[in-house]
């Protein structure tokens, strides 16, 4: 579409627009003003015509009140005298006075005389009981009369609606007391609605309210029952006007209707004609010559620029330039046109240079780079992205559809998000090389468009993130999983607990776990034995909880399960079978236990965190309670698992036992030392259950590095020793059981009196006991060699004074065949 069109039509449809809107505007201010003013003239003419209806009510009142101040009409109150009736109530006084009624009623309601006519039919009826209801003593009607004023009103009887009025009757000077009521009435019917008719030049009708409530104008009385007069548009030429005439009770009685000419909206309807037809004329004749203007003085300097656009697009000619005419806007688009062609023209030469520098940093770039086509074939890659997908040139790469890089499933959602978005940055998707093997790759895609907003090139730069994704996905597992067993960590516990802390997992059951003796294992085997632990038990822990289960470890050598929609009987079970399973767990011959502590929560408005409290709390009461046992078990376990792999003995230990206690008794030490005494006896050497077999039952003569390895079971055993409460007071004892006297033992090389005593008494008794009875790669001496042994190596390797103390207490030295030995070689 030209310019001039565009013009046209933005002219026509804004002058549309004006049109419309300045006749909206128009009908809102004439049309509304004079609907206002129809109205307004129509409630006048329902006024004029309530107000004859008034005036009939009030000549009737007039009439009224003249009959009952009259003192004829009073004396007849009182003797009810036939004169009255013959010259006043006769039988053409209802015609002649134009009324339906006339009744004079005494103080108890009951009619005295009276008369009541028939106009449509000419005849006197019976009075209507209707009308005779309202004449109770307590009426209004009768109440009014009798506090000395009148009433006048409408009353809605069912032969029509009766405008009346009463007055009580009085003597002709106005004095009382009322002897009575005198009621007149005429009914509002159609001779009376035809006279009031012709004295207002107003036509109108009244409706029964009953009559009119059946009909199917009544929802307008209804919706507007609190408005006085409604008007209602029948058509274009009628305007009904109601209003409601009300009984003296204020109810409705009748519907007064009446029908006018809409004379005033037609007279607007044809002014509002004549003004939209002037507007119209004028908008026209100014849109003419808007467009002859426009097109004058700026579409033809607009034609003159476009034939030279189009003469710089054919010649592909940067260098011409347009014609600069006048100094309006037009000439300063001319002016700022020239100046963006010099801006071209450089950055043509500019783009050239940096379009060689593109392509070097495209096929330098470390990513990946690729430009496609939407179906996928590839234009243009760089050699990382030949590396990447495994192929040796871009031919061969080219052979291949880029979207056989990707699920095609992806392919769609791929195109629609560009075609939303323009561009997908850093997303995350798994890619197939050559070979078929899938790489995770952070990549970005741009869309390149044409004018129309077509697709035409992909633009993709990958940069290979596998070794960084398995990174993630390793700290993202080990963000909630214990690295050591592979359960869950205490963060995801806290999570679970949150979660599952809910009355739909009630009854939910917390159990605490704690391992015995993990310490005791670390220094005793190595931490590594107590890793080996931990995963076991662990295992076990899982292999006995059902699959929905929550299974942590807590920290340490603790472990928390979480049982949903679990009683705690069905939880007791699990325990019991976990912690039978656990006693099966052995670690290099030692036997393992642990202390269970379990709650259950039953209540929603248990607190889950005093649940948790007091199942630790339970759990660390049954560790206290089999504190004693355990440990017990555990040096059992140490001790037998020692005799089971070097070449000491249960005989040994006991017969170290022996001579310790007597040389202790020798001593006259007191009990407590030498208790200590046999339990140093008992465990001097448990440091070699951490040195390998191979090593520990050697037949040939150890190497320098395993004899390092040996010399450390004295340092293992102190720290075994330590970590038990039990065991604490002979850990030094076992530490400095390897020292010599002169101070070439080990592990410190302690000289003298700084050994402990007790581990001097040790290595004596233990160095005799291996001579006299000999090891598998060492031949037993006899007793007199053994103690000559010793006292070869007093002052050497043990304390001389010990040694003699030695023989001394044993049993040998009262032996008639070795005393001469032992005192021979004593020393003086």
């Amino acid at each position: 579409m030209t310019l001039i069109r565009k013009t046209v039509v933005i002219l026509v449809i804004v002058s549309i627009i004006l049109l419309l809107s300045l006749c909206q505007i128009s009908n809102l201010i004439f049309m509304d003003n004079y609907l206002l003013l129809e109205n307004q003239y129509a409630s006048l003419k329902i006024e004029q015509v309530s107000g004859a209806i008034d005036g009939q009510l009030s000549s009737l009142s007039i009439l009224c009140q003249d009959w009952a101040v009259w003192d004829n009409s009073y004396l007849f109150m009182a003797d009810h005298n036939q004169e009255y009736l013959d010259s006043s109530l006769t039988e053409s006084i209802c015609s002649s006075l134009n009324l339906y009624t006339i009744l004079l009623i005494d103080n108890n309601g009951e009619i005295t005389a009276g008369r009541t006519y028939d106009q449509n039919r000419d005849v006197h009826i019976s009075h209507s009981l209707s009308l005779l209801q309202h004449f109770d003593p307590e009426s209004t009607i009768l109440t009014a009369t009798a506090a000395g004023g009148n009433i006048k009103g409408l009353l809605k009887l069912p032969q029509g609606t009766l405008l009346f009025s009463a007055h009580p009757i009085l003597t002709s000077d106005g004095k009382g007391p009322a002897a009575g009521t005198l009621f007149m009435g005429r009914m509002l019917d159609k001779s009376l609605i035809s006279k009031l008719t012709a004295t207002t030049h107003i036509a109108f009708s009244i409706s029964d309210y009953n009559a009119y409530q059946a009909g199917e104008d009544i929802s307008i009385i209804k919706s507007k029952h609190g408005e006085d007069i409604i008007c209602e548009v029948l058509d274009e030429n009628i305007l009904a006007c109601h209003t409601l005439l009300k009984d003296i009770y204020y109810n409705p009685a009748a519907v007064l209707e009446v029908d006018l000419p809409r004379d005033i909206y037609q007279q607007a309807q044809a002014s509002f004609n004549y003004f939209s037809y002037a507007i119209i004329l004028v908008i026209i004749l100014i849109t003419g010559l808007i467009i002859i203007l426009f097109n004058k003085l700026i579409l033809n300097r607009v034609r003159l620029l476009s034939s030279k656009a189009n003469e710089i697009s054919c010649h592909q000619d940067l260098s011409i330039r347009m014609p600069v005419i006048g100094q309006d806007e037009v000439a300063n688009l001319t002016h700022n046109i020239n100046l963006m062609l010099d801006e071209i023209e450089s950055a043509h030469h500019q783009l050239s240079a940096s379009q060689q520098q593109y392509q070097q940093l495209f096929d330098s770039a470390l990513s990946a780079n690729y430009i496609c086509t939407p179906d996928g074939n590839i234009l243009l890659c760089n050699p990382s992205f030949l590396d990447l997908l495994g192929y040796r040139s871009f031919e061969e790469a080219s052979l291949m559809s880029a979207w056989n890089l990707f699920h095609s499933a992806n392919k769609n959602a791929i195109l629609k998000k560009l075609q939303q978005e323009r561009k997908i940055t850093n997303s995350e998707r798994i890619i197939y090389d050559n070979q078929g093997r899938p790489i995770t790759i952070l990549e970005n895609i741009t869309g390149i468009f044409n004018a129309s907003g077509e697709l035409i090139q992909i633009q993709g730069y990958m940069i290979d993130i596998s070794e960084r994704k398995q990174a993630e996905d390793k700290v993202k597992y080990l963000s909630f999983h214990d690295k050591l067993t592979g359960l869950n960590n205490r963060s995801y516990f806290e999570d679970r607990l949150e979660r599952l802390n809910k009355v739909v997992h009630l009854p939910l059951s917390l159990v605490v776990i704690d391992v015995n003796g993990l310490k005791l294992i670390n220094d005793a085997l190595g931490h590594e034995r107590g890793d080996e632990l931990l995963i076991k038990v662990a295992r076990v822990i899982k292999q006995s909880c059902r699959k929905d289960d929550i299974t942590c470890r807590w920290g340490g050598d603790e472990y928390m399960l979480l049982f949903p929609s679990t009683s705690s009987a069905i939880a007791s079970v699990i325990c019991d079978r976990i912690k039978a399973a656990i006693e099966h767990i052995e670690i290099q011959g030692l036997q393992v236990s642990a202390s269970f502590g379990m709650m259950t929560k039953d209540d929603p408005d248990q607190d889950i965190r005093d649940i948790l409290r007091r199942a630790e709390e339970k759990m660390y009461r049954n560790k206290l309670l089999q504190h004693t046992s355990n440990r017990n078990a555990v040096i059992t376990s140490l001790v037998r698992t020692l005799l089971s792999k070097s070449h000491e003995t249960e005989e040994h230990t006991q017969r170290l036992k022996d001579m310790l206690a007597k040389m202790g008794k020798y001593m006259q030490m007191p009990e407590s030392d030498i208790d200590e005494l046999i339990l140093l006896a008992l465990l001097h050497d448990i440091g070699k259950i951490t040195v390998p077999d191979s090593i520990l039952n050697k037949n040939t003569q150890l190497t320098e590095s395993e004899w390092e390895i040996i010399k450390k079971h004295s340092e293992i055993g102190y720290r075994i020793a330590k970590s038990s409460s039990e065991m604490a007071p002979v850990a030094e004892a076992i530490l400095y059981h390897h020292e010599c006297w002169n101070g070439t033992g080990y592990p410190l090389g302690l000289k003298g009196e700084a050994i402990p005593l007790h581990s001097r008494m040790l290595a004596i008794a233990d160095a005799y006991d291996v001579m006299t009875q000999g090891r598998p790669y060492k031949d037993k001496l006899s007793i007199q060699e053994a103690v000559q042994e010793l006292r070869n190596c007093s002052n050497l390797q043990f304390d001389p004074e010990l040694v003699e103390i030695f023989i001394s207490s044993q049993v040998f030295a009262h032996n008639e065949h070795c005393s001469d030995v032992i005192v021979s070689d004593h020393p003086a």
